[in-house]
């Protein structure tokens, strides 16, 4: 496989795999718990392929090869961290249309009586 396709598989996988993290970071802070379950698998996995791209790089291409692999990897996980808030907030709105309303517990605390 070439360097170039290398980079282009392991920055794929490693989107993906912060993409998922930080999905299920939010879902577990905001307690959306049916979107966890989705995430830990598609997260395993892509980890589970992205050191076996690494290793591969390392052994078939060297160090060098494994440094550029490792640049675009760390491309990929800031976009992929990004792009992850952005569409959590957007695809929770979605799902969860209650999130506008005020809860209970908020109404009691402005309005005392």
């Amino acid at each position: 496989m070439s360097l170039l396709l290398t980079c282009l598989l392991g920055g794929a996988l490693s989107f993906s795999a912060v993409f998922l993290k930080t999905f299920q970071a939010l879902s577990i802070q905001h307690r959306r718990y049916h979107l966890i379950v989705p995430t830990s698998y598609g997260l395993s996995l892509s980890d589970l392929f992205l050191g076996a791209v690494v290793a591969k790089t390392y052994i078939t291409l060297g160090v060098t090869a494994t440094v550029v692999v490792a640049l675009s990897v760390g491309t990929a996980n800031w976009v992929g961290c990004i792009l992850a808030m952005v569409s959590h907030e957007w695809i929770t709105k979605k799902i969860y249309k209650w999130d506008k309303k005020e809860s209970s517990c908020q109404k009691s605390l402005d309005n005392p009586n």
